[in-house]
């Protein structure tokens, strides 16, 4: 239910105000993104009902990561079916779907669905059971408690869960450039250190990507800016490790729920065979118990492990688990109760 809440968010952000200065807007102007849409769509397309959206899409990104959705065309694509759509990003498809440009896209459990009219289908960004039904009958359906969504809404929320996983290979040279432009209004000097220094600026580039590759915002990008300063012959890797620390709250906050969170422990002889780099596949015996363990449970999976240990163990098991989160003991902020539900051990 929280990952629908990104549905309403979307509605109601209001729009980004471009034009704030030439390094935004080059970004902005940047045609990453292609949308091809099929014929029943492009009444939407001609009433700037996707553009306007993707106005509220890139702030809504702005606000939550940190990160800028670059421009993208609106294309009529008669190959495809009237109701189709393809999101494309470098001529590569990365997302597809069928909209009902005149319904109205109801979502919940499966079981009541089976109440309302027409063929079952899934929302693109999470799966979850749908139908799609006449705008006419909007409250009524919204009465027996179904979330009701238009079809740019269904477009737009698939739009940035896409980016959400993308914005780590898309975050460019321009992007950061565009953050200085913002930053140099408060900062000029911090600014000036690093983005005149190509070596400081390419390290401050690479730690960024890092951190987006696991969900952490950069929003902050004075602290990241003077973390790199301040550690000038330090790796990229090290210092994300450290603006993970620093920046623990934005890291926690979607793991946190009334203030708990629910962790397993990385036992002594797991942590040592992940810093030997031995019984790789011992380590993703004892990683998926605990994986499977805690979602049959209802939780979020999270390991524990020590700062020198964390990316290690990440990287080790980041394919076979991509939604498994690896946090340091020193990430675990004291205002937050935090339970251990077991350890994780060879």
């Amino acid at each position: 239910m929280l990952k629908l809440c990104t549905f309403l968010l979307l509605s109601l952000t209001a729009p980004l105000v471009a034009g704030a200065s030439p390094e935004i807007d080059k970004v902005v102007a940047s045609p990453v993104f292609e949308v091809r849409l099929g014929s029943d769509l492009a009444p939407l397309a001609a009433a700037e009902s996707f553009t306007n959206r993707t106005t509220s899409i890139r702030r809504n990104l702005m606000l939550e990561i940190g990160w800028m959705l670059p421009g993208g065309r609106f294309l009529p694509a008669p190959a495809l079916g009237p109701d189709e759509y393809k999101i494309l990003s470098g001529g590569v498809t990365i997302g597809e779907y069928k909209l009902e440009a005149n319904r109205l896209l109801a979502m919940g459990q499966e079981a009541k669905l089976a109440n309302l009219p027409g063929p079952f289908v899934h929302d693109p960004t999470y799966g979850m059971p749908a139908k799609w039904i006449p705008v006419a009958d909007k409250d009524k359906v919204e009465q027996m408690g179904f979330l009701i969504f238009d079809p740019v809404s269904v477009w737009a929320t698939h739009m940035t869960e896409l980016c959400r996983t993308r914005c780590v290979e898309l975050y460019t040279a321009d992007h950061l450039q565009a953050g200085f432009a913002t930053l140099r209004k408060t900062q000029p000097v911090l600014v000036e250190r690093v983005n005149g220094e190509p070596v400081l600026r390419d390290k401050l580039l690479a730690v960024i990507r890092n951190l987006l590759a696991e969900g952490v915002p950069v929003r902050d990008l004075e602290t990241l800016s003077e973390l790199v300063l301040a550690s000038p012959q330090s790796t990229a890797e090290s210092i994300s490790e450290a603006a993970r620390i620093e920046l623990a709250g934005s890291v926690l906050k979607d793991l946190v729920s009334d203030g708990k969170m629910s962790v397993t422990a990385v036992g002594p002889k797991l942590e040592a065979a992940v810093l030997s780099n031995t019984s790789p596949d011992l380590i993703l015996t004892a990683v998926k118990k605990v994986d499977t363990d805690m979602r049959d449970s209802g939780l979020q999976p999270i390991l524990v492990t020590s700062s020198g240990a964390r990316l290690v163990l990440r990287r080790l098991i980041q394919k076979d688990f991509p939604g498994l989160v690896v946090l340091s003991f020193e990430e675990l902020l004291p205002y937050y109760s935090v339970t251990s539900v077991g350890t994780a051990e060879l």
